[in-house]
This record gives C-alpha cells, structure tokens and sequence, in this order.
C-alpha cells in the first residue's frame, strides 16, 4: 500500500502528491466486490446520464436538464422533473440537486432561485437564493446556501425561512474574486463541506459548525491561491498543480478525483488506515477512468457518480445503460 503522508492530529489525511509519479497502481489488499448489481434502464434516450439520488423505490437519473425517476426493481421510467423554462416552478439550468425526505430541489443558478418538487416531478414551491450559489438541505426544516468565493462568505445556515449563521472557511486576501463554487453533499448519513480553495473537507453538525474531517493533502502541487482569483491565471497554471479535488465517502472508502497534467485521475483510499489502493490516470479514454469489476461476464471500469452509506452508484453503457450498485468488502 502506498502510505499517507504524516497525519494531523485528528484528522484522516490522503496524501494525493505522494504518487504524482505513478499513473496506474492497484495494491495487492484492494477489497474485493461484496455486492455488485445492476438494472437496465428501459424507454429512455440518454447522453451522458448521470445518478443524482438513490429514492427508496426509484434511482433518480439526470440527463442534461431532465431528472428522470427509474423504478430500482424494473428500470422502467416513472416520470420525473422536466420543467424547463422561465415560468413558475420552471428552471432554465439547474445547477445543482438536493433532497430531503419526499422533496426534491433544484437549483436554478441563472435565475436566482430554489425550485421545490414532490415525488410527483410536480411544482409545490420556490425561494430566490442569490446569484452565484447553490442550495442544499441540511436537516429538517433546515438548508444551506453555498457560494462561490466571490462573496465574503462561504455558507448561510437557515432554519426555515431564517438565517441563523454565516460561516466563511476559506478566509484570506486572495478568496475574493474567485469564481469557483463550493461543494456540499450527504455521505454516510452526514453532511460534508469541501472548500475549492484548501485541502480540508469539513463535516456539517446539526449546531450548523462545520468540523474538520478529511485532509487532502497536496503538498508541494497545491496551487497558490492567488492564481484562482482570474479564470485565466487558473488555466494558465494549473497544469502544474492538483486541483478540483472532491472525495465521495461511501462506508470506509473514500473515491477521490482530481485535475493534474492535463488529466482527470481517480484514487481509492481506505479511509481507516490512509492508504490508497487503486490509482488510474487515463490517457486516451474517459471510459478507462475506474477500478475493473466483473459484470455479466465482461471486465468493465467502475466510478461512481453518487454513493449512499456502504454502496456506490455509476451509469455503464451508452445504447444500453444499466445503473450499478456496488458495495465493497470491509
């Protein structure tokens, strides 16, 4: 296993310079498949589809500006969110997708606001957010708006209509002005926060704080935050660095990607023990981007677009596409 750099007291670190050199690499521990199925999605023409969100009874698949509901047993399409427009209950491009219990909302970024839709795909609310940010919930009766670096804060906590606090976690002269958006999203039934700027991934508390969790370390290929401040010195640099780095948690193992060289690169980590199991860094094909797995009887890539607890969720095939669901050995 490839080992992490030294650890900060508390906190699990992945140290993602220590294998810039390397390309490919599979350890000889990495776990094998506990669980791996799939459901072929049926009546449905799709470009590039993704999981946006796993529903008790039905997967929820966005293509482009649809958000369709795929019954998990069947595959068969059962309505969805198709509201594209400028009316009421009607988005022109939707950012970003949140869920908490039976409603669903959809961020539309170019008109400043938070569309709300039942399971039904149909309209039951809306509220004007600021420009350039992205609405999640958070908890009952609770949400959080996040924002892109050029405000002077990064998250507003609210408690229905309310705002109850303001946190800023990328502070510093050089966050005004960047155009980057910050992320938010549910893993193992908590919520995590990840700043564009650092390498730290927070995680949310019910008291609206925002606890340090993970580090992603990049050492000597962290980029120097004057460059994101203009989108040209960022392309202009950032092939030098690592950046865009994310980590979906799902269970014990953390899937994490990021920008370096001119490629996309993918790495799984065991969480426990800091250590990465399996890297790839494709030079030719997006479709290489994932750890092979056996499904009916052919070797594919897996990466998942959305995990839920232990399982991690992916779209495989482009005439045929069938939604995976794949669970790790502890």
């Amino acid at each position: 296993m490839l080992a992490a750099c030294v650890r900060q007291e508390g906190l699990k670190t992945l140290d993602l310079s220590a294998s810039s050199g390397i390309d490919f690499y599979t350890d000889p521990l990495m776990p094998s498949v506990a669980e791996l199925d799939g459901t072929p999605v049926h009546d449905l023409l799709l470009s590039d589809p993704r999981i946006a969100d796993v529903w008790d009874d039905c997967y929820v698949l966005q293509n482009d500006k649809v958000f369709y509901f795929v019954n998990r047993e069947t595959g068969a399409a059962e309505g969805g969110i198709d509201h594209v427009g400028r009316g009421p209950g009607e988005y022109i491009f939707p950012i970003n997708y949140s869920r908490l219990g039976s409603v669903a909302a959809i961020t539309d970024n170019l008109n400043g606001k938070v569309i709300l839709y039942n399971r039904a795909g149909e309209w039951i609310g809306q509220r004007e957010i600021p420009s350039s940010s992205m609405f999640y919930f958070w908890k009952e009766n609770g949400s959080v708006v996040t924002y892109s670096s050029t405000s002077d804060h990064d998250l507003d906590f609210y408690e229905g209509d309310e705002r109850i606090d303001s946190v800023d976690v990328a502070s510093g002269p050089d966050k005004t002005g960047s155009v980057f958006m910050t992320n938010l999203d549910l893993f193992n039934g908590q919520y995590f926060f990840k700043p564009t700027i650092g390498d730290t991934m927070y995680r949310v508390t019910d008291e609206a704080k925002l606890v340090p969790y993970l580090i992603l370390d990049k050492g000597n290929l962290r980029m120097p935050e004057a460059y994101y401040t203009k989108m040209s010195d960022w392309y202009a640099h950032s092939d030098d660095y690592i950046t865009l780095e994310y980590a979906r948690i799902a269970g014990d193992y953390a899937f994490v990607e990021y920008n370096f060289h001119e490629h996309m690169v993918r790495e799984l980590w065991h969480l426990p023990t800091e250590k990465m199991l399996f890297k790839t860094t494709p030079q030719t094909s997006l479709m290489e981007l994932g750890f092979p797995v056996e499904f009916n009887g052919e070797t594919i890539p897996f990466w998942p677009t959305y995990v839920n607890g232990k399982d991690a969720y992916a779209v495989w095939g482009e005439e045929d596409p069938v939604i995976l669901r794949l669970r790790l050995s502890d």
